[in-house]
């Protein structure tokens, strides 16, 4: 059976752009309270998908290059690699933090920044649709300065890559483009125009004389 999501999860997705299709999210879980947590980065592609337009990507997303930075009260940053994350053995594609200890003098957790790469982009889509995604992502969870309660989410998204039109045809000139061109080459027509009648002027001089004025013969 399909485990319910969070409510926070919902909302997320509702105030989602347009350009942005949910992947999965991240979320903080106390596993033992007042002892331990972890950071759990829930993939809901694939198999998880949800077969709606909350999680509707039906490919399954393979995530990489993970890198967490978790911010505590006692100002330390805590930065956890790949290598650090444990891949979910159910579904392939969900990983989990290290345990972080909580009890005591321990610091408490007050935001977390995660940024990863997606490993396909090419995604299909419940609906029969196909999109392309940058790869890079990145999502932060974050109490506004409080400790991090149990269940602090925050959504972790894909940004759909624009594809580009094929180029249209060579347009047609617009009309003002068109009388530009004729206003510039109509003196230079004009110029060879005259030229060409001086030229022929010259090679046949008779060419000139008037039909009203013809040559008078010489008196004998």
């Amino acid at each position: 059976m399909r485990k319910v999501l969070p409510c926070a999860v919902y909302l997320l997705i509702a105030s989602a752009n347009a350009a942005e299709i949910p992947i999965g999210f991240l979320s903080w879980d106390v596993t033992q309270p007042g002892a331990v947590g972890q950071f759990d980065i829930a993939n809901e592609s694939g198999a998880n998908s949800s077969r709606d337009s909350s999680f509707p990507v039906l490919t399954p997303v393979a995530l990489g290059n993970l890198s967490l930075t978790v911010q505590f009260s006692d100002s330390t940053v805590r930065q956890f690699a790949f290598s650090d994350f444990t891949l979910n053995p159910f579904d392939g594609l969900s990983y989990e933090s290290p345990l972080i200890p909580l009890g005591g003098l321990n610091p408490q957790p007050l935001s977390a920044s995660l940024t990863g790469t997606f490993l396909n982009t090419t995604l299909n889509l419940y609906d029969g649709s196909q999109i392309v995604i940058l790869p890079a992502f990145a999502a932060q969870v974050s109490s506004s300065g409080r400790p991090l309660a149990d269940g602090d989410i925050a959504l972790i998204v894909a940004q759909t890559q624009e594809v580009q039109p094929p180029p249209p045809g060579i347009p047609e000139p617009s009309t003002w483009r068109l009388l530009a061109i004729a206003t510039i080459l109509a003196p230079l027509l004009r110029s060879s125009v005259l030229k060409s009648g001086w030229r022929r002027k010259r090679a046949h001089p008779g060419a000139g004389l008037s039909e009203k004025h013809p040559a008078q013969p010489l008196n004998s």
